[in-house]
């Protein structure tokens, strides 16, 4: 093969092992924030679940893509590089989708909203295991009590509600369910998780539109090489 060729192949092999960090990156934050949601209401969960397990599923097949990569570039065929970059340009474009579903969804978020989601669960607190494991996990993950503030507790519950355990600092002191508010964690929570949901999503979309760059510049030194090794092929024929 030509010296140029080798370059190109060189410089592609090089992109396949950043292509594949680049797949990590999509799936360690997708899995972080996917196992936070599932402490969060219901109806919060059901978009923001979507969202990053398609995202999830994109990660992997970044890895999948690297093998074709990998292999017709070490070994300098065309039709495997061709596939790869046609594979690249799949998920370049399920990719953008997916940073657009992650911007929408994020900038759909109304603090209002989101308050009032995670009211009607607090208000179940005592009713419902689910509403009680959701608001206890959000509790201990984001070291908050209640939903602007602790006293919620007394204002939705009777002056002689408790405090949970799961609202309680130092919590590792405690053999009993709840604590006095002195050991209360400060600050709500809802503004915390909604926050956390907005970051996130921002973060997730950065992350993907950042990734997808990466991507064009596969697809060029794909195209590249296979354009340079038919062009060997055909002075070797010629010859």
């Amino acid at each position: 093969m030509s010296c140029t060729t080798d370059f190109i192949r060189w410089i592609l092999s090089v992109f396949n092992f950043i292509f594949t960090l680049c797949g990590l990156g999509i799936i360690i934050p997708a899995i972080y924030f996917y196992q936070y949601i599932q402490e969060s209401p219901k109806m919060l969960q059901s978009e923001a679940s979507a969202l990053l397990i398609g995202i999830i599923i994109v990660g992997v097949v970044v890895f999948v893509i690297s093998f074709f990569g990998c292999c017709g570039a070490i070994k300098g065929n065309s039709c495997m590089t061709l596939t790869f970059a046609g594979f690249l340009l799949s998920l370049l474009l399920t990719q953008l989708i997916l940073a657009i579903a992650a911007f929408v969804i994020t900038n759909g978020f109304e603090k209002e909203t989101f308050d009032e989601i995670y009211e009607k669960e607090f208000e179940q607190y005592w009713t419902s295991n689910i509403s009680h494991g959701i608001i206890d996990g959000v509790q201990i993950a984001f070291f908050c009590c209640g939903i602007k503030r602790p006293d919620d507790y007394t204002t939705y519950f009777g002056t002689n509600a408790t405090y949970p355990i799961s609202c309680c600092d130092l919590r590792s002191e405690f053999n009993n369910t709840s604590c006095e508010k002195g050991w209360t964690f400060p600050v709500g929570c809802s503004e915390l998780l909604f926050r956390f949901f907005k970051r996130g999503g921002e973060t997730l979309g950065y992350i993907v539109l950042g990734i997808a760059g990466v991507e064009i510049i596969g697809i060029i030194l794909a195209l590249c090489m296979v354009n340079s090794i038919r062009n060997v092929h055909r002075r070797t024929f010629k010859a």
